[in-house]
């Protein structure tokens, strides 16, 4: 299992709104994938799941795409549920094609500074 969840990038998604745990790994469709469990500690609301609602994610731990994501609202009630079951990773797409520049004096900011 991974020792910090938050050292993934999902968490930018959950800034400041839910506790992370480390859930352990699991499969989906076959594939190892971290599970995480984030639980609304605020007035979370992303995917229905209302204050005290509960997201479990994984993530492919090859690709680190979310294969899979489940929200609960508090008292257990299925709210949203989405599951990637086919995907194909680096097909053939240089690198080079993902490469960002910036105009001088471009300022950048990490999303974390915005919450």
């Amino acid at each position: 299992p991974i020792a910090d969840p938050n050292r993934l990038a999902l968490p930018v998604l959950f800034s400041g709104e839910y506790d992370l745990s480390d859930v352990g790994n699991e499969a989906v469709n076959g594939r190892d994938a971290y599970h995480i469990d984030a639980i609304a500690s605020g007035p979370a609301n992303y995917f229905g799941e209302g204050s005290n609602g509960t997201v479990d994610i994984w993530i492919d731990r090859d690709s680190r795409l979310v294969t899979r994501i489940e929200a609960r609202d508090f008292a257990g009630n299925l709210k949203y549920s989405c599951e990637v079951r086919n995907f194909t990773t680096n097909t053939g797409i240089p690198d080079s094609e993902f490469t960002v520049s910036y105009p001088e004096g471009t300022k950048i900011v990490h999303p974390n500074q915005f919450c």
